[in-house]
């Protein structure tokens, strides 16, 4: 399946996995980042979702904590995804791989204008 950018699913795992100079994650919230990289890469919105994440760098502890402590409501109504979620928050490599792989697609839109 192609996205909107010419990349395929497989391309996209790809360049999420082995990208060179990217840390390799291989934790449980993984497929919560790639769902998220997908969803960001098909809409061209990684530009934004990077200025995002970095404006709200300090508030990082909060948020986490408020996702921790909303989980056990949210899995009642079907979004089971809030522990991963504050899981990447607390882990800086995770959020290191989401930043390099949101500016690796960054790159590839700009080529492909």
């Amino acid at each position: 399946m192609a996205t909107q950018s010419g990349m395929t699913t497989k391309n996209l795992t790809q360049l999420t996995h082995s990208e060179p100079g990217l840390p390799s994650i291989s934790a449980p919230f993984f497929p919560a980042l790639q769902r998220l990289i997908a969803q960001a890469k098909r809409r061209r919105l990684s530009l934004p979702l990077l200025l995002f994440l970095d404006a709200h760098r300090p508030l990082r502890f909060l948020v986490e904590q408020t996702l921790v402590a909303a989980a056990p409501m949210a899995s009642l109504l079907g979004w089971d995804e809030l522990d991963a979620w504050a899981t990447v928050l607390e882990d800086d490599e995770a959020l290191l791989h989401l930043r390099q792989t949101l500016e690796a697609a960054i790159r590839q839109d700009e080529e492909l204008v």
